[in-house]
């Protein structure tokens, strides 16, 4: 049941950030998305598990086709995937493929993995210095496309924001809200309130979005 509320507050914080808004239906208004477009969703597990039947990213189409909009999706989320990978395959996987919007979600398992061993293998993180540089290629590269990016911060690992884990993601999120400040992009608050430090937004359940 949490984890269900948790993909229907995503759907709905996607929904705000393209333009949507409503209770039981998408009002009309102004929406950053047009009819016909082609959305990619490029991201780690957290996106591949949302192209599934009760995924945010199915949510999110849905309701967007709802309304009549005939948008297509791309869906780019591969498990365990940091930005390094998400870099390297950004070309096949997304751009390519020549979608109108790419939504990023980044960094969590670069983060995590710093801490994570599974069996008697020790997974590698990504270095905060080494991730911003993915990052910014990642957009850069995407933007130079003619692609529309969205970005997305991470969403905590676990329930309790003094882990050692979230602690360590913290600065990835501070830099996701720096660049998409600095290059003006469209950017979702994907993680819990409890985290967010510049709290200038629309709060859903433990989610902000900054329009």
């Amino acid at each position: 049941m949490i984890a269900l509320k948790r993909r229907v507050r995503g759907a709905l914080t996607l929904m705000m950030v393209l333009g949507l808004c409503g209770g039981g239906s998408v009002v009309a208004a102004e929406l950053l998305v047009k009819s016909g477009e082609k959305i990619a969703f490029l991201g780690d597990s957290i996106t591949q598990g949302g192209n599934r039947k009760n995924g945010y990213i199915t949510f999110v189409m849905d309701a967007l086709n709802r309304e009549g909009l005939k948008l297509t999706h791309i869906p780019a989320g591969v498990g365990g995937h940091k930005s390094t990978n998400m870099l390297a395959r950004l070309d096949r996987d997304v751009i390519s493929k020549k979608p109108d919007w790419m939504l990023l979600s980044c960094g969590v398992n670069d983060a995590w993995h710093f801490t994570l061993t599974v069996g008697k293998r020790k997974l590698q993180g990504v270095e905060l210095e080494d991730y911003k540089k993915n990052i910014r290629a990642i957009v850069d590269q995407t933007e130079k496309a003619e692609i529309k990016v969205i970005i997305l911060t991470s969403t905590m690992i676990g329930e309790d924001p003094e882990k050692e884990t979230n602690k360590r993601l913290e600065p990835y999120n501070v830099f996701l809200r720096e660049l998409a400040r600095e290059k003006k992009l469209q950017r979702v608050w994907a993680f819990h309130g409890a985290m967010v430090q510049d709290n200038g937004g629309i709060t859903v359940g433990n989610f902000n979005v900054i329009l």
